[in-house]
């Protein structure tokens, strides 16, 4: 039985979950000291489903394409999974600011050469 789940498979996937980060993201306060809220940790599910598609994708296109930063990816999702209570949400919240759109827009401008 061939494995129908390809490079371009595990990126639609990442996209999706890039799509319910934003819309999700709405909804958490980043200058908040409180506890985390619904949102936050609906995130949190989301970023680490992120990373188990990205680690999916093939080292062939990861070399190809080695401005995105395969190996944060994983190692953050490491590290939310492993140190959950040790989580520094404002990290996160830079991600979902700053690295997300950026990560967004290179999957979005490579979908169309991924097998």
């Amino acid at each position: 039985m061939e494995n129908r789940k390809t490079d371009h498979f595990y990126m639609e996937q990442a996209l999706q979950e890039i799509d319910k980060i934003e819309r999700y993201s709405v909804f958490i306060d980043k200058n908040s000291s409180r506890e985390p809220t619904m949102a936050t940790d609906s995130i949190m599910l989301r970023l680490i489903r992120l990373a188990e598609h990205i680690k999916n994708i093939s080292i062939k296109f990861k070399e190809n394409h080695d401005e995105i930063p395969w190996a944060e990816i994983s190692g953050f999702r490491n590290r939310i999974v492993h140190d959950y209570g040790e989580t520094d949400y404002r990290v996160v919240y830079d991600i979902i600011e700053i690295d997300i759109p950026k990560l967004k827009e290179i999957l979005e401008s490579t979908l169309g050469t991924a097998v």
